[in-house]
């Protein structure tokens, strides 16, 4: 079961018509603004932000909130509906910890698809997207640096789980996470691609 905050103001309609269709997604917290300060969330299980973003609406403070709500808890995740965003909000939101892009004119048929690959620890990102992104890899965030340090030391998931005290489901999603950031098929390419 996939939990979903939304935050959304102009597409919480059409937002809410799509999710409501399937029945893996549950929508537990809802409001037009993104105030994630507010949010009252398990460490047991695992959700996903849902919010439109604007460049031109959000602020310097905004992404720094964003960030630190998304790195003090491995079980929230976010994707955004956008509407013509440039690439630099966009690297400012992969900074911020954002792993999925869905643009509203693709909402009908993307948007499922995308929560779906988030929710697994995927990136959810456009060809454009892609290019423009992982031309300049984003900065890991202190588990993702752990866990390919771990990696790299030859490590098991197992292993690496119970070093850091993160559940091994998590260390199997930083390790695929991982994998897609330095474009790599396996560990052996991801150790070549890091260690060159």
């Amino acid at each position: 079961m996939i939990k979903i905050c939304i935050f959304a103001e102009k597409f919480k309609c059409e937002i809410k018509s799509i999710l409501s269709n399937n029945r893996e997604i549950t929508i537990i917290h809802e409001d037009q603004s993104p105030c994630f300060s507010s949010l009252s969330l398990s460490h047991s299980s695992d959700y996903i932000l849902l919010f439109e973003a604007y460049s031109d609406s959000f602020l310097e403070k905004d992404f720094q909130v964003l960030k630190e709500t998304l790195s003090s808890n491995i079980n929230l995740k976010a994707v955004i509906i956008y509407d013509q965003i440039n690439n630099l909000f966009i690297k400012k939101l992969l900074d911020a910890g954002v792993f999925g892009f869905v643009e509203y004119s693709q909402i009908n048929n993307k948007l499922i698809s995308a929560l779906h690959r988030v929710f697994c620890g995927y990136y959810y990102l456009n060809n454009d997207l892609k290019s423009a992104v992982f031309k300049k890899r984003r900065a890991l965030n202190y588990v993702e640096s752990q866990v390919l340090k771990l990696l790299l030391d030859g490590e098991n998931a197992q292993q690496i789980s119970h070093k850091i005290n993160i559940e091994i489901k998590d260390t199997y999603i930083i390790r695929a996470r991982l994998m897609e950031i330095f474009e790599s098929n396996n560990l052996n390419e991801l150790k070549n691609k890091v260690t060159n």
